[in-house]
């Protein structure tokens, strides 16, 4: 299936197959990219999934649609794949958004600290993750155990919260971020504030701009996105 496909179904519905949630279009098996029909375990989940398809009009966007595409891909992808992900996630760790601050000016140092020591103390509390922080532009290396740890954490996750966590450790530029939703973390708004930090400091300084502002605005609605998907699997 393509996107921007007229629309060849009436309605789409659930039914409960060998303890899974399958997605039927007008009784027949939606299926995904490659092939595989669109199954679900969890119903909150199954629920979203459907109200996507169902929310479609004339044509079928995929990209309304990004519960679906989040399910497909998670299902299609093998092991191979999901190591490639984890090891994304892992490269971003190792030199953190969260973890490389600006001195100066104050205002910027102080929008920093409040906004990222937030989750450096989430993980030290909830992970026991502690993460080194630099206020110059030395290179710093995390420790083996932090490594270790965040490994851990990947391997245990199911493939579809490492597909979250990888489109959230792109999205935001750190993998502690991604690391504390998958730990755990629920505030939206708190992800995107930390994501968006250095552009809130620069608006706040020289007013705002219509471009970068549809540009935060358009990251902050796929964050969320996988911050749902995310949840669903819980």
């Amino acid at each position: 299936m393509s996107d921007g496909i007229k629309k060849f179904y009436k309605q789409a519905q659930l039914e409960f197959i060998e303890n899974q949630y399958q997605l039927q279009l007008d009784g027949r098996p939606a299926k995904s990219r490659a092939g595989s029909v669109l199954s679900i375990s969890q119903k909150p989940l199954a629920d979203a999934i459907c109200g996507e398809w169902n929310d479609q009009e004339e044509f079928i966007d995929f990209h309304t649609m990004p519960i679906t595409r989040y399910q497909m891909t998670s299902m299609d992808a093998d092991e191979t794949l999901r190591a490639q992900w984890q090891g994304e996630i892992e490269r971003f760790f190792g030199s953190d958004l969260l973890c490389y601050r600006a001195s100066e000016p104050a205002s910027l140092k102080k929008m920093q600290d409040t906004r990222w020591n937030l989750f450096i103390d989430y993980l030290k509390n909830h992970s026991e993750i502690e993460l080194a922080v630099t206020y110059d532009l030395t290179v710093i290396e995390q420790p083996a155990d932090n490594i270790k740890k965040l490994r851990d954490y990947l391997e245990k996750a199911s493939i579809g919260k490492i597909l979250a966590a990888r489109r959230i450790t792109e999205l935001t530029g750190s993998a502690a971020l991604a690391l504390s939703v998958l730990v755990g973390f629920k505030d939206e708004q708190a992800i995107i504030d930390a994501t968006h930090c250095d552009e809130d400091h620069q608006e706040e300084r020289w007013g705002y701009d219509k471009e970068a502002a549809e540009r935060r605005e358009a990251i902050s609605i796929e964050i969320k996105d996988a911050m749902r998907f995310m949840a669903y699997l819980d």
